[in-house]
């Protein structure tokens, strides 16, 4: 049996993520086994499989908090 996959857009709705950040997400490699699809016209589009949504995390924003003592 095929493993499901999903789009870029039903990730975003999915998860409550940005469709930008994600597919940036993609480009970095930050996604495991995302694969993006060629098509004959525009640029393509990003596929993920159901196993990589639960590794989908966005970075902590700002900087880090400060040692003190």
């Amino acid at each position: 049996m095929e493993e499901k996959r999903f789009t870029i857009k039903q990730v975003s709705e999915l998860k409550g993520i940005a469709v930008s950040t994600l597919k940036l997400m993609c480009k970095q490699g930050r996604i495991p086994s995302a694969v993006l699809v060629e098509v004959p016209f525009g640029n393509g589009y990003w596929m993920i499989p159901e196993r990589s949504l639960d590794k989908i995390q966005l970075k902590d924003r700002g900087r880090p908090p400060t040692k003190k003592g």
